[in-house]
């Protein structure tokens, strides 16, 4: 698309780099998420995108819980900020996910008590299906 995140048009990137405001984007949560200094939060923010520069693959898979994307050090951080309220809720769409801390595994367990069936009926039978 561009050599540089910031030159890319539809991007959100410069406002958190250059705390240039735009309506349509709100930056505080993922900026408090990164350092309590806004300044310092913008460098980490900057540092962090540009480390992924070159990498290939879809980053998208490996957001955790719909809205954290780093390493495993980072993702513990960030869980401890939405346990401590320190994320509104207004501001993060799938904050039900990320605090629930269920992983697939969990959800299943939950689903087979509630109704009542054993892990295989839930699955079901997916042969018959058309691909």
């Amino acid at each position: 698309m561009t050599l540089k995140p910031e030159e890319y048009p539809h991007s959100s990137y410069r406002s958190y780099v250059t705390g240039r405001f735009e309506s349509i984007v709100s930056t505080d949560t993922i900026l408090r998420m990164l350092a309590a200094k806004r300044s310092e939060a913008a460098v980490n923010y900057r540092d962090f995108v540009e480390t992924a520069i070159g990498e290939t693959g879809n980053p998208l898979q490996k957001v955790y819980g719909g809205m954290i994307l780093g390493d495993r050090m980072f993702i513990r951080e960030a869980l401890q900020r939405v346990k401590s309220e320190r994320v509104r809720s207004e501001e993060t769409s799938y904050r039900k996910s990320v605090r629930s801390g269920l992983d697939l595994e969990d959800i299943m367990s939950v689903c087979c008590e509630h109704f009542c069936v054993v892990r295989e009926e839930l699955i079901g039978d997916r042969s018959g299906l058309a691909g």
